[in-house]
């Protein structure tokens, strides 16, 4: 038995008079997020709505949440969110891998979005990742969520909300230590560039070092983000920001064995901070880059456009020597080596338009959408052997006679092309949302290796409805119906291409939330189900066929 190894371990002035009135962002925040508890959530609705109108469950983490927690990572974040598995890595703060609902994403990471846009899956190992100091909230949605997101987990997504600037002057620079070597440093300044508050800054950067839990494997990040607002009328705001992420040393992602750690060994247990690989062969680094804009502009009473884009890229390297089995003698690891290069680019669009109107006593909140991205990408990775190691008595620098074997070298061009519409309508104390999503995906690889290549095309239409009563004291019960997909990058035996799996939720719950509670209490049932999953062929055991089901 394996266990997986864990790793690294202001005051602010009042407001300035006569702020300019600017169009809806649609992303909830600001000073919803001095508290603990959130009472606007963006995450379900692609606006900015009241946590207590919403049907369907979701949590949200605030800046003061993630303060207090002093969160590292998404994982971190949510540790007291219902629904949800983190840290199934233990302490590894390199990828943010949880479990909603049982549902995981692509390589088994989450589906996460920043400011509404997704943030692109690796091939391998190289995910976007965002310091959670860069950010302003987190928040989740269980269930599925491809009628506003396109490809996605039925479990749900994590959707995230970068700092930016405020009409109100940040003032924080924040140093801090730990055990195990840990310093981090970290600042947070913005406020009026201009007299008039036409111009808005903000910058936001941290950086830490940590030995890490492995000996001989630190944990080291640096990570700045600029933006800045203009804002020449109280019709249009222009946003534009970057993020540069360096990580030069990301720890192990090694495990050591049960036996000799958390259960008995003759031999006694081994140290705590023991590193199963090699101190002057590994490395783990990534670097991370992205740059965007948003364009909001009021086109007159209740109406106004959303232009948004991002372009992000990476780069990233590991080699790395970890135990692969326990030796019978219950002291000695056999150990392999594992290296992988990756690196891409991405650029992402979604522009929507916004209004609120209304056909007779029924109040409507109107949302639609186009979204674009586009990734290319390389990874490759390979293994091979390497010396065992004793864990009671363990030398390094043994050599290492054979290089890795490359299994994947990998070229992937992905397209998805989304057409979404959402209608969110009020009567009285009932709250609906319709919306429906028609997506077009497309992933095109080249595999290098084989010498062969093939281009996977899916289209899917997605649904979703939902209703809630709130009762003027605070209490609302829910039921909601949506769906979900995603494309299968695979080829069958015969050479084919297998259709999207899809998801399906039927869900009813209550919400309390009274005005003068600072407190959300929440209670769901729920059937999810995931059809047209992978399989083992039964007539070859080197593919697989469609027809699982979760």
């Amino acid at each position: 038995m394996w266990l997986a190894g864990p790793e690294p371990g202001a005051a602010q002035t009042a407001k300035p008079a006569e702020t300019p009135t600017l169009p809806s962002s649609g992303v909830a925040g600001g000073a919803d997020d001095d508290g603990l508890i959130a009472r606007r959530a963006s995450s379900a609705t692609r606006t900015d709505t009241p946590t207590g109108e919403i049907p369907q469950s979701g949590s949200v983490v605030t800046r003061a949440q993630l303060d207090a927690q002093d969160a590292r990572s998404v994982n971190e974040a949510f540790r007291y969110a219902p629904g949800i598995a983190t840290e199934q890595w233990g302490g590894v703060t390199a990828f943010d891998q949880l479990t909603i609902r049982g549902f995981t994403g692509e390589n088994g990471e989450v589906d996460t979005f920043l400011d509404g846009m997704r943030q692109t899956g690796g091939i391998v190992y190289g995910s976007q990742q965002v310091d959670p100091f860069l950010l302003e909230r987190m928040e989740v949605l269980r269930g599925p969520a491809s009628v506003l997101y396109g490809i996605a987990s039925p479990g749900g997504v994590v959707a995230l909300t970068s700092k930016l600037p405020r009409d109100e002057p940040i003032r924080r620079v924040e140093l801090e230590g730990g055990t195990r070597g840990y310093r981090r440093g970290s600042f947070d300044l913005g406020g009026r560039a201009s007299d008039d508050g036409a111009w808005l800054y903000r910058v936001a950067g941290t950086a830490w070092n940590s030995d890490g839990k492995v000996d001989g494997f630190p944990a080291r990040r640096r990570a700045v983000a600029p933006s800045l607002v203009w804002q020449p009328s109280t019709a249009t705001r222009v946003t534009l920001y970057a993020r540069y992420q360096d990580d030069p040393s990301m720890g192990s992602l090694g495990s050591v064995p049960a036996v000799g750690s958390v259960l008995p060994s003759p031999h006694g247990r081994f140290p705590l901070h023991l590193n199963p690989g090699e101190p002057a062969y590994d490395t783990f680094s990534r670097k991370q880059r992205a740059a965007g804009y948003r364009v909001d502009q009021r086109l007159g009473g209740d109406w106004s456009v959303s232009l948004n884009g991002r372009y992000s890229g990476i780069d990233l390297h590991r080699a790395t020597i970890s135990g692969s089995r326990l030796r019978p003698d219950l002291r000695t690891i056999d150990r392999n080596t594992s290296l992988s290069d990756e690196t891409y680019h991405a650029v992402t669009l979604d522009n929507q338009l916004k209004g609120r109107f209304a056909t007779g006593p029924v109040q409507h909140e109107l949302l639609a959408g186009i979204s674009w991205e586009q990734m290319h990408g390389h990874g490759d990775y390979g293994q091979g052997a390497a010396p065992p190691l004793d864990l009671y008595q363990p030398v390094y620098g043994a050599p290492i006679t054979s290089s890795p074997s490359m299994f994947m070298d990998n070229h992937v061009r992905s397209t998805q092309t989304g057409f979404y519409l959402q209608d969110q309508l009020a009567l009285g104390n009932w709250h609906t949302t319709l919306g429906v999503r028609h997506d077009r995906s497309t992933i095109d690889t080249d595999d290098r290796l084989g010498h062969s290549g093939f281009k996977q095309l899916d289209e899917a239409n997605t649904f979703r409805v939902g209703s809630l009563y709130r009762f003027e004291n605070g209490v609302a019960p829910y039921v909601t119906y949506a769906q979900s997909f995603q494309p299968t990058n695979r080829l069958s035996a015969s050479g084919k291409p297998f259709k999207p799996s899809r998801g399906e939720l039927v869900e009813a719950g209550l919400k309390v939330q009274p005005d003068q509670w600072d407190a959300l209490l929440t209670v769901a049932v729920f059937n999810l189900t995931q059809a047209d999953l992978l399989t083992a062929d039964p007539d070859n055991a080197a593919f697989s066929i469609q027809a699982g089901e979760l």
